[in-house]
C-alpha cells in the first residue's frame, strides 16, 4: 500500500495577476533549515512522489509541491503566467515559507527544469540538485509529442478509465505495476460536475504549446551557471538522453555521479525487476540525496514542458 502524507499545507504566492495559493505535501521532521523539495512533470502533481517521499523522510523533512494549475494548487486567471518566471517565484516562495535554508532538490521533467534554473541563481539555496527525464537541451520532437496531447482535457466515466488512459499517455514512465498506476490515476483525477472524472490540472497550462511555432530549446547557458555549494557538491553531468535526442556537441563539463533508472517517475522500488531494484538503491534512504547529485532515465523520449521559447 502506498503511503499518505502525514501533513499537508499551502501558502499564498504572487504573480502578475496577484495571489494565487499553492499547496504541498509535507512529510518527516519540521523545524530544521534542511529540506528535499520534489518538483513533478508538466501535467502532474505532488502525489507521484508519495513513495520516495516517504522513503526519504526518515531523517530528513521533504515538501512535494503542486505547480500552480494542478492538484491542490490554484489555477491561474491568465495562462500566460503558466510559465517558468511564475514557477520560479513560486519555488522561492516555498522554500521561504517552510524555512529551508539548505535545499536538496528533486525534479522530474518540468521540475527539473525549475530545480535547474533555481540552481544557477546567485546565493541558491539549492546545495544538490536531482533531475529526471530531462537535461540541457529539449529537441523540437519531444515537444511536439507533449503537444499532441496535453490541454485535450478528455473526460471519462471512472477513475479506472483515466487509468488506462494515462497507461496509454505515459508508457515512457516504464514498467509501473498496478498499484502504482492506480495512485497515479486517484491523485490525477478531478470531478467533474456531471459525476465523470478529468483530469487534475488546468487545460490552459497548454496554451504556451499552441501559441506558435516550437522549436529546439537550448538552455546550455543555464546549465553551466549550475554551482550547487553544498560540501562536496559537483555540478550536474549532463544528461544521455539530451545528447541521444539531438543536443548539440559541447565542450566537457564537469560531472556529478549519476544514477541510471528504467523508468520517467522515481519511487522506491515495488518488485523484482532490476530497475525497482536500481531506484530502491538510490532512493530507499535519505543518504541518496547526500550522495547522488544527477539523476536520469535512459528509457523512452524526453519529456519535456512547455513555456520555453529561445529566440
Amino acid at each position: 500500500m502506498i503511503p499518505a502524507p502525514p501533513r499537508a499545507g499551502s501558502f499564498l504566492s504572487l504573480s502578475k495577476g496577484g495571489f494565487h495559493r499553492v499547496a504541498y505535501t509535507d512529510w518527516g521532521p519540521v523545524g530544521g533549515r534542511h529540506a528535499i523539495v520534489c518538483a513533478h512533470g508538466l501535467t502532474r502533481n505532488a502525489r507521484d512522489f508519495d513513495v520516495l517521499a516517504a522513503a526519504l523522510a526518515t531523517e530528513t523533512r521533504v515538501v512535494s509541491v503542486d505547480a500552480p494549475g494542478r492538484g491542490g494548487s490554484d489555477w491561474l486567471a491568465n495562462p500566460a503566467e503558466y510559465a517558468y518566471p511564475t514557477y520560479v517565484a513560486d519555488m522561492a516562495a516555498l522554500m521561504a515559507h517552510i524555512g529551508a535554508e539548505r535545499v536538496d532538490w528533486i525534479g522530474t521533467s518540468m521540475g527539473g527544469l525549475i530545480g535547474m534554473m533555481l540552481a544557477a541563481q546567485p546565493g541558491t539555496p539549492i546545495r544538490r540538485l536531482v533531475v529526471n527525464d530531462i537535461g540541457p537541451f529539449i529537441p523540437k520532437a519531444a515537444l511536439e509529442r507533449i503537444a499532441s496531447y496535453v490541454g485535450a482535457a478528455p473526460v471519462f466515466g471512472s477513475v479506472k478509465d483515466l487509468e488506462v488512459y494515462l497507461r496509454h499517455v505515459h508508457a515512457q514512465f516504464g514498467p509501473l505495476d498496478d498499484v502504482h498506476w492506480a495512485h497515479l490515476a486517484a491523485h490525477g483525477a478531478v470531478k467533474t460536475g456531471d459525476g465523470r472524472v478529468s483530469l487534475h490540472y488546468d487545460p490552459a497550462i497548454a496554451d504556451s504549446f499552441h501559441a506558435g511555432p516550437l522549436a529546439d530549446v537550448d538552455l546550455w547557458p543555464v546549465w553551466d551557471r549550475i554551482q550547487c555549494p553544498g560540501p562536496g557538491a559537483a555540478r550536474p553531468a549532463v544528461g544521455p538522453i539530451a545528447i541521444r535526442n539531438g543536443g548539440r556537441n559541447a565542450p566537457p563539463r564537469p560531472k556529478g555521479r549519476s544514477c541510471r533508472i528504467r523508468r520517467h517517475w522515481p519511487r522506491a522500488g515495488a518488485g523484482g525487476r532490476r530497475s525497482d531494484q536500481r531506484c530502491t538503491q538510490f532512493s530507499g534512504k535519505a543518504l541518496a540525496i547526500k550522495e547522488q547529485f544527477t539523476f536520469r532515465s535512459t528509457v523512452g523520449p524526453v519529456k519535456s514542458p512547455g513555456g520555453l521559447r529561445l529566440k
